[in-house]
């Protein structure tokens, strides 16, 4: 008898600023993430290119570090995939964008997790709690990027600009 598969899980943000600003935006990695989204990790970007990026994320929690690598392929102008292997459960995700009006855009991202025997004792979270936990730090990262759009409407620079 195989294995079971992994649950797949989708959530949908959207955002309100246009699809290229919104791909530019969320496709420009750097240390300053974990604050956008409220995060406690702290981020390295080891690579930057137009099709790639390799990020390392790093949190202390009280049993021990939790270490991860991703590994990001860009599409432009309106997708990209993510692999994230580390000592944590590894994610595979995909990110796809499509226009809803002319300063909306909605992102889909689906992806599952290769749960493994629990880790360090700890159980594997449930399908809703993931989902859950993962519209929380995208609505952070919305707010955040709708905030710098505004900006740039203004003629300022945005707070995340590099």
């Amino acid at each position: 008898m195989g294995s079971w598969p992994p649950p797949n899980y989708e959530i949908r943000p959207i955002f309100g600023a246009p699809l290229p600003y919104v791909y530019r935006w969320l496709t420009d990695y750097s240390s300053q993430d974990p604050a956008l989204e409220k995060g406690k990790y702290q981020r390295r970007v080891i690579e930057r290119s137009r099709k790639r990026a390799v990020l390392e994320d790093l949190t202390e929690t009280k049993k021990g570090w939790e270490w991860y690598r991703s590994v990001v392929t860009l599409h432009p102008p309106n997708r990209w995939h993510a692999e994230l292997r580390g000592n944590v459960p590894d994610w595979s995700l995909d990110y796809r964008l499509t226009p809803l009006e002319p300063d909306r855009t909605l992102l889909t991202i689906r992806w599952h997790i290769r749960q493994r025997p629990r880790v360090r004792g700890q159980p594997n979270p449930s399908k809703a709690a993931t989902e859950r936990m993962m519209r929380r730090l995208w609505k952070n990262f919305a707010r955040a990027l709708e905030r710098d759009y505004r900006q740039t409407l203004r003629g300022r620079a945005p707070s995340r600009a590099r």
